[in-house]
């Protein structure tokens, strides 16, 4: 069990790209996850973090950590995330 995670609740200030659900409990895709899923396709498509700030709007060290973080956002996002590199 992590540090952000008691009694199998989150708890903590949300990750960039989430907010809590309704009951407070967990951390659910928030306003801005569409941006969590265009740093994490960018990343797959073989972008640097800068250039993926850059595009995005969104630091370098939140890039970064977002794509650290990517099973995390992957088993909390609504549906599969569609963070596949592009077909060539």
């Amino acid at each position: 069990m992590n540090d952000d995670t008691q009694d199998g609740f989150d708890h903590g200030r949300p990750k960039f790209g989430m907010e809590y659900d309704d009951a407070g409990e967990y951390q659910v895709p928030g306003e801005d996850f569409e941006k969590v899923a265009d740093i994490l396709r960018q990343r797959a498509d073989g972008a640097s973090y800068s250039a993926i700030a850059a595009a995005t709007g969104v630091s370098r060290s939140t890039v970064h950590t977002v794509v650290n973080r990517r099973a995390w956002y992957e088993e909390r996002a609504d549906s599969k995330l569609d963070i596949e590199a592009a077909e060539p």
